[in-house]
């Protein structure tokens, strides 16, 4: 009888079908695929990061710059600038009575209107101390100029721009002559013409709002004086001139 029954146990391990043992609870390979498809996969709490993709040719892989915001700096329509300069009167008797000529100085305001072309404003001052003709009397001559313009500026290089101006020029005299028998001061008014020239450059590349500007000017005017039998000129007083320098100036 014991031998019968340890004989049944036997058989009942194995002899037990392929998919598992219910005595054992040993799960088969088809129940495991099974199981493992009915659960879901754990969800990471781990934030997404999206890396950017490579391009793939045929000689490999090019790497992606990440993007880069695109910033555009503001266009600069003004400038600014203050120019001296060495004023040449060209008529000779000016240059005989001021010895050629002297200093002068200029600010000058400019803006962008459309393309290359700038509305150009200046103001200058010219002051001399010279002598009457064959005596040595001093004269003393003061003049100022305002001029507004349309000046073209081109660029020819990264930093270097030709440019050139012509405007309307406002010439305001005061003459004062010491010489006896003449009269003494002489005042006139005026409207001549300004040309301008030259060109800029920007030599510091952490400043590039900053240059010089190496010009020439050109002063058209013969003003007329009020006919006078004791003044101090024959009815009128070319105040043209040359004038040559270098400025420095700023746009924004």
């Amino acid at each position: 009888m014991m031998t019968r029954v340890l004989l049944t146990i036997l058989l009942t391990v194995f002899l037990a079908p392929s998919e598992g043992s219910a005595f054992l609870q040993i799960p088969s390979r088809k129940h495991r695929q099974a199981k493992e498809k009915e659960t879901p996969p754990p969800v990471s709490q781990e934030p997404c990061i999206v890396e950017p993709q490579n391009e793939v040719c045929e000689k490999g892989v090019i790497e992606m710059a990440p993007e880069v915001p695109c910033c555009i700096e503001p266009e600069k329509k003004w400038y600014f600038e203050v120019k001296p300069a060495y004023y040449y009167l060209t008529d000779n008797t000016m240059r005989a009575f001021f010895d050629q000529g002297g200093f002068t100085g200029r600010v000058e305001l400019g803006y962008k209107v459309w393309k290359p072309l700038y509305v150009w404003l200046d103001g200058g001052y010219f002051q001399k101390s010279g002598h009457a003709i064959g005596g040595s009397e001093k004269i003393n001559m003061k003049l100022a100029t305002i001029t507004l313009g349309l000046k073209g500026i081109y660029f020819v290089h990264d930093r270097i721009a030709l440019y050139a101006g012509v405007g309307p020029r406002i010439f305001m005299l005061m003459m004062h002559n010491d010489s006896p028998y003449v009269r003494g001061d002489d005042n006139a008014i005026g409207i001549g013409g300004g040309f301008d020239g030259g060109f800029k450059f920007f030599p510091f590349p952490k400043w590039d709002n900053i240059f010089f500007d190496v010009f020439v000017d050109y002063s058209l005017k013969n003003l007329k004086i009020a006919e006078d039998e004791i003044s101090s000129t024959d009815s009128d007083i070319d105040v043209s001139g040359v004038s040559a320098g270098i400025g420095l100036g700023i746009r924004f």
